[in-house]
């Protein structure tokens, strides 16, 4: 069997399974974004009481690079990333995803959860990437009048992190993982972005690519206007 035939297999095999709580296709192939080169990257959820059961019946479908298959309890699968622990940072890997079985209906709740960042929490992770931007614009715009062009290079490719944190921030979205930003900021446009998603992609690359300082100080007067108005 090939990679997709395999999938429907155990697509199958789970939709029929007293113990499988919930199946989600994950990854580049679970937000619509894949390659021929992608594998399958599944997550099934199942009652607490089952969960070593059912890893050994799923998990001998993983083969690497064709099937990525992971067994969670669901009581492990709602306090996967969390806000606030180090987990957090995968929660990006939840966003757009639609479960292909939710036998409660909590398992779609979960995902879409998960995928944003928790609304009583924007304020104060935006504050906080705001303050790591502004400190780090003003030290690479500091080097370059100093003659550190190093310096002032690596502020600014470091900044741009917090850059894209702010700007998703702002609208309660994750930054994208770089593999999806591109396709992400032309599937799911940000509505307050001062640029076309490859206008303002083009001057990220410049950042990045030669520390461009004119380039910087544009972006940071645009944002400075869009969070004084925000």
């Amino acid at each position: 069997m090939d990679k997709d035939e395999i999938y429907q297999k155990i697509l199958n095999e789970a939709e029929t399974d007293p113990n499988v709580i919930g199946f989600v296709l994950g990854a580049g192939r679970g937000k619509g974004f894949s390659t021929e080169h992608s594998d399958y990257d599944i997550s099934i959820i199942v009652s607490d009481q089952k969960k070593e059961e059912c890893t050994k019946k799923y998990e001998k479908y993983h083969v690497t690079e064709i099937i990525d298959i992971g067994v969670s309890s669901l009581t492990e699968y709602r306090s996967y990333a969390a806000w606030g622990t180090a987990e957090a940072a995968h929660r990006y890997g939840l966003a757009y995803l639609k479960a292909q079985i939710d036998k409660t209906g909590e398992i779609q709740r979960i995902i879409d959860e998960k995928g944003v960042i928790p609304t009583d929490k924007v304020k104060e992770f935006v504050s906080g990437e705001l303050d790591g931007y502004m400190n780090l614009y003003y030290r690479s715009m500091k080097n370059y009048r100093d003659g550190s062009s190093t310096a002032s290079f690596l502020d600014g490719a470091e900044s741009v992190p917090h850059l894209l944190n702010i700007l998703f921030g702002l609208e309660g979205r994750l930054r994208p993982y770089n593999k999806f930003l591109e396709w992400d900021l032309k599937e799911h446009p940000l509505k307050l972005l001062p640029w076309p998603p490859d206008e303002f992609l083009g001057k990220l690359k410049k950042i990045m690519a030669t520390g461009d300082i004119e380039v910087q100080k544009e972006i940071f007067n645009k944002i400075s206007e869009l969070f004084r108005r925000e």
